[in-house]
């Protein structure tokens, strides 16, 4: 996968990351239309929606981070919400247990950057019943700084 290839947005999120951390493992699935990607790297791990995602995508999505960073136990996860264009699909929303289905334990806390308000309410519908300590963030910045995803050094 190469950044040039996602959207602009996307790709300066996945650009400073990987900056800050070269050794990052990457995950991709879908197409150009509808595509998740997510950056796994220590203890974090960044999920980004892009166009018209669907549940099965997000399950195949941690399905390949669950087998290729098994050794990984994530603590922080961060879901970029703010380029999803897709239609909500309410009822999976609120059977969801948990919001990084097979990994285990499921992260402590939980970010999600939105870009507008309905895309809000679906991270609150899904994060309602979660035992995790949730925030919702319209600002990445914000949400990485709340993650303590900012310090100089990460944590393991």
């Amino acid at each position: 996968m190469q950044i040039a290839d996602i959207p602009t947005a996307a790709a300066e999120t996945l650009a400073s990351l990987q900056a800050a951390n070269p050794a990052a493992q990457l995950f991709e699935v879908g197409n150009n239309a509808a595509r998740m990607i997510a950056s796994v790297e220590r203890h974090r791990c960044l999920v980004i929606y892009i166009g018209e995602c669907t549940p099965q995508q997000k399950l195949a999505l941690f399905a390949k981070i669950k087998v290729r960073a098994a050794a990984e136990v994530i603590t922080t996860l961060l879901i970029d919400f703010s380029l999803f264009t897709g239609v909500i699909d309410w009822e999976y929303a609120r059977a969801q247990e948990n919001t990084a289905p097979g990994l285990e334990p499921p992260p402590s806390k939980v970010a999600y950057v939105v870009g507008n308000e309905i895309a809000g309410l679906f991270a609150k519908a899904i994060l309602s019943h979660s035992h995790q300590q949730w925030r919702v963030f319209e600002a990445l910045d914000d949400a990485t700084n709340w993650l303590s995803w900012n310090d100089a050094a990460p944590t393991t």
